[in-house]
Protein backbone atom coordinates (compact mmCIF):
# COMPACT_ATOMS: atom_id res chain seq x y z
CA UNK A 1 0.00 0.00 0.00
CA UNK A 2 1.45 3.34 -1.19
CA UNK A 3 0.30 6.65 0.84
CA UNK A 4 1.44 9.93 -0.32
CA UNK A 5 1.48 12.59 1.65
CA UNK A 6 3.09 16.63 2.18
CA UNK A 7 4.05 16.25 5.78
CA UNK A 8 4.96 13.45 7.30
CA UNK A 9 8.81 12.55 6.92
CA UNK A 10 9.19 9.09 4.36
CA UNK A 11 11.80 7.67 7.42
CA UNK A 12 8.46 7.75 9.93
CA UNK A 13 8.11 4.26 11.44
CA UNK A 14 4.96 2.75 10.08
CA UNK A 15 3.20 -0.65 8.94
CA UNK A 16 5.63 -3.26 6.93
CA UNK A 17 3.35 -3.17 4.18
CA UNK A 18 2.39 0.42 3.50
CA UNK A 19 5.22 2.60 1.46
CA UNK A 20 5.17 6.55 2.26
CA UNK A 21 5.74 8.84 0.45
CA UNK A 22 6.51 12.67 0.80
CA UNK A 23 5.60 15.01 -1.76
CA UNK A 24 6.41 18.19 -0.25
CA UNK A 25 4.02 19.73 -2.35
CA UNK A 26 2.99 22.83 0.41
CA UNK A 27 6.68 24.12 0.53
CA UNK A 28 7.63 23.71 -3.33
CA UNK A 29 3.72 25.43 -3.69
CA UNK A 30 5.41 28.30 -1.73
CA UNK A 31 9.01 28.35 -3.10
CA UNK A 32 7.54 28.35 -6.94
CA UNK A 33 5.71 31.59 -5.49
CA UNK A 34 8.80 33.11 -4.27
CA UNK A 35 11.01 31.83 -7.40
CA UNK A 36 10.39 35.33 -9.44
CA UNK A 37 10.78 38.00 -6.61
CA UNK A 38 13.13 40.13 -6.98
CA UNK A 39 16.10 40.13 -4.44
CA UNK A 40 16.02 42.38 -1.74
CA UNK A 41 18.91 43.59 0.48
CA UNK A 42 18.42 44.43 3.82
CA UNK A 43 20.43 47.73 4.94
CA UNK A 44 21.98 48.53 8.34
CA UNK A 45 20.67 52.53 8.04
CA UNK A 46 17.18 51.28 7.42
CA UNK A 47 16.84 50.01 10.64
CA UNK A 48 14.56 50.98 13.09
CA UNK A 49 12.72 47.66 15.63
CA UNK A 50 14.77 45.13 17.12
CA UNK A 51 12.71 42.41 16.16
CA UNK A 52 9.91 41.42 13.52
CA UNK A 53 7.47 38.67 14.82
CA UNK A 54 4.32 37.56 13.32
CA UNK A 55 1.60 35.30 15.59
CA UNK A 56 -1.34 35.43 13.44
CA UNK A 57 -3.12 32.74 15.21
CA UNK A 58 -3.79 31.50 18.85
CA UNK A 59 -2.00 28.94 19.79
CA UNK A 60 -1.64 27.93 23.34
CA UNK A 61 2.25 26.76 22.99
CA UNK A 62 2.45 30.12 21.19
CA UNK A 63 0.95 32.36 23.55
CA UNK A 64 3.22 31.39 26.17
CA UNK A 65 6.17 32.19 24.39
CA UNK A 66 4.38 35.63 23.05
CA UNK A 67 3.97 36.17 26.75
CA UNK A 68 7.23 35.68 28.34
CA UNK A 69 8.83 38.31 25.41
CA UNK A 70 6.12 40.40 26.66
CA UNK A 71 7.11 40.07 29.86
CA UNK A 72 10.45 41.19 29.40
CA UNK A 73 9.94 43.77 27.31
CA UNK A 74 11.73 42.16 24.27
CA UNK A 75 8.85 43.52 22.17
CA UNK A 76 8.50 46.88 23.42
CA UNK A 77 11.04 48.45 20.17
CA UNK A 78 9.36 45.86 17.20
CA UNK A 79 7.11 45.39 14.69
CA UNK A 80 5.18 42.20 15.89
CA UNK A 81 1.14 41.08 15.35
CA UNK A 82 -0.86 39.15 17.64
CA UNK A 83 -4.22 37.16 17.76
CA UNK A 84 -7.60 38.94 19.77
CA UNK A 85 -7.21 36.79 22.99
CA UNK A 86 -9.14 37.57 26.12
CA UNK A 87 -9.38 41.35 26.95
CA UNK A 88 -6.03 41.76 24.36
CA UNK A 89 -7.14 42.91 20.27
CA UNK A 90 -5.58 41.93 17.38
CA UNK A 91 -2.70 43.57 16.59
CA UNK A 92 -1.36 43.95 12.95
CA UNK A 93 2.43 44.59 11.93
CA UNK A 94 1.31 46.77 9.17
CA UNK A 95 -1.87 48.56 10.83
CA UNK A 96 -4.79 46.82 8.98
CA UNK A 97 -5.23 42.52 8.69
CA UNK A 98 -3.03 41.14 5.51
CA UNK A 99 -5.06 37.86 5.34
CA UNK A 100 -6.66 38.63 2.16
CA UNK A 101 -2.83 37.51 0.84
CA UNK A 102 -2.20 35.36 3.13
CA UNK A 103 -2.03 32.55 1.00
CA UNK A 104 -0.54 34.14 -1.84
CA UNK A 105 2.92 33.99 -0.86
CA UNK A 106 5.14 36.07 -3.65
CA UNK A 107 2.53 39.02 -2.87
CA UNK A 108 2.93 38.63 0.78
CA UNK A 109 6.63 38.14 1.19
CA UNK A 110 6.87 41.65 -1.16
CA UNK A 111 4.47 42.90 1.03
CA UNK A 112 6.20 42.35 4.23
CA UNK A 113 9.94 42.91 3.56
CA UNK A 114 9.75 46.37 3.60
CA UNK A 115 8.62 46.19 7.20
CA UNK A 116 11.27 43.20 8.07
CA UNK A 117 14.45 45.21 6.87
CA UNK A 118 13.14 47.74 9.11
CA UNK A 119 14.06 45.25 12.04
CA UNK A 120 17.18 44.02 13.07
CA UNK A 121 16.40 40.30 13.71
CA UNK A 122 12.79 38.01 12.31
CA UNK A 123 11.66 35.64 15.39
CA UNK A 124 10.62 32.31 13.45
CA UNK A 125 7.58 31.10 16.40
CA UNK A 126 6.53 27.34 15.33
CA UNK A 127 6.54 26.11 18.59
CA UNK A 128 3.12 24.12 18.49
CA UNK A 129 2.43 20.51 19.29
CA UNK A 130 1.51 19.70 15.69
CA UNK A 131 5.00 20.09 14.89
CA UNK A 132 6.09 16.47 15.80
CA UNK A 133 3.85 15.69 13.11
CA UNK A 134 3.76 17.85 10.72
CA UNK A 135 7.49 18.58 9.67
CA UNK A 136 6.98 20.94 6.92
CA UNK A 137 8.54 24.71 6.53
CA UNK A 138 6.40 27.22 6.39
CA UNK A 139 6.01 30.77 5.25
CA UNK A 140 7.66 32.40 8.47
CA UNK A 141 10.61 30.58 7.27
CA UNK A 142 10.88 30.77 4.12
CA UNK A 143 10.01 34.70 3.84
CA UNK A 144 12.54 35.28 6.05
CA UNK A 145 15.01 33.50 4.36
CA UNK A 146 14.19 34.97 1.05
CA UNK A 147 14.20 38.36 2.34
CA UNK A 148 17.72 37.90 3.53
CA UNK A 149 17.31 38.79 6.94
CA UNK A 150 18.68 37.48 10.32
CA UNK A 151 16.22 34.40 12.37
CA UNK A 152 16.27 34.03 15.35
CA UNK A 153 14.18 29.95 15.54
CA UNK A 154 11.78 29.47 18.44
CA UNK A 155 9.91 25.84 17.46
CA UNK A 156 9.91 22.14 18.26
CA UNK A 157 12.74 20.00 17.93
CA UNK A 158 11.24 18.31 14.69
CA UNK A 159 11.30 21.53 12.38
CA UNK A 160 14.41 22.99 13.74
CA UNK A 161 15.83 19.50 12.60
CA UNK A 162 14.11 19.59 9.34
CA UNK A 163 15.88 23.21 9.02
CA UNK A 164 19.14 22.06 9.73
CA UNK A 165 18.51 19.10 7.69
CA UNK A 166 18.05 21.33 4.43
CA UNK A 167 21.45 23.36 5.61
CA UNK A 168 19.75 26.39 7.25
CA UNK A 169 21.40 28.30 9.79
CA UNK A 170 20.31 29.87 13.16
CA UNK A 171 20.95 33.22 13.65
CA UNK A 172 20.98 32.25 17.54
CA UNK A 173 21.46 29.22 18.24
CA UNK A 174 19.79 27.94 21.73
CA UNK A 175 19.27 24.62 23.94
CA UNK A 176 16.02 25.43 25.71
CA UNK A 177 13.29 28.69 25.48
CA UNK A 178 15.23 30.48 28.55
CA UNK A 179 18.53 30.10 26.46
CA UNK A 180 16.70 31.84 23.53
CA UNK A 181 15.14 34.66 25.93
CA UNK A 182 18.50 35.12 27.62
CA UNK A 183 19.89 34.90 23.60
CA UNK A 184 17.33 37.90 22.72
CA UNK A 185 17.88 40.30 25.51
CA UNK A 186 21.99 40.46 25.25
CA UNK A 187 20.62 41.61 21.32
CA UNK A 188 18.51 44.24 22.26
CA UNK A 189 20.68 45.78 24.32
CA UNK A 190 24.24 44.85 22.86
CA UNK A 191 26.19 46.42 20.17
CA UNK A 192 23.87 45.63 16.94
CA UNK A 193 25.78 46.65 14.46
CA UNK A 194 28.64 43.95 15.11
CA UNK A 195 26.22 41.49 15.13
CA UNK A 196 24.44 42.44 12.30
CA UNK A 197 27.25 42.52 10.26
CA UNK A 198 28.19 39.45 12.02
CA UNK A 199 24.77 37.69 10.50
CA UNK A 200 25.80 38.75 6.56
CA UNK A 201 27.38 35.41 5.61
CA UNK A 202 24.84 33.53 7.48
CA UNK A 203 21.97 35.51 5.42
CA UNK A 204 24.32 34.79 2.82
CA UNK A 205 24.39 31.04 2.99
CA UNK A 206 20.91 30.82 4.28
CA UNK A 207 19.28 32.61 1.03
CA UNK A 208 21.40 30.16 -1.58
CA UNK A 209 20.12 27.22 0.50
CA UNK A 210 16.39 28.30 -0.05
CA UNK A 211 17.21 28.59 -3.85
CA UNK A 212 18.26 25.49 -3.89
CA UNK A 213 15.63 24.06 -1.87
CA UNK A 214 13.29 23.13 -4.88
CA UNK A 215 14.89 20.81 -7.23
CA UNK A 216 15.70 18.92 -4.34
CA UNK A 217 12.80 18.11 -2.96
CA UNK A 218 11.39 17.72 -6.65
CA UNK A 219 14.39 15.27 -6.93
CA UNK A 220 13.75 13.86 -3.41
CA UNK A 221 10.43 12.54 -4.40
CA UNK A 222 11.60 11.02 -7.64
CA UNK A 223 13.76 9.12 -6.10
CA UNK A 224 11.18 8.08 -3.40
CA UNK A 225 8.90 7.06 -6.34
CA UNK A 226 11.43 5.05 -8.60
CA UNK A 227 11.60 2.70 -5.31
CA UNK A 228 7.96 1.73 -5.49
Amino acid sequence: MICFTDCVPNDTPVPKNLYLVNLHSSTIWILNDYNSNLERTQNFQNIEYDFFLTYMRYDQERERIFKILEKKNLLSKSLYSCPAHKERKAKYVEGRNPSMIRYDHKRLQAFLVDYMHKCLCSIILENVPSGNYFSLISEKSLIAFKSKMPCAWIMTKEKKDLLESYGFKNSIPWDNHFDFVKHLSLLKNGNQRIWWEQQREIVEYNYKILNSLRPKLIEDVLDRLSKI
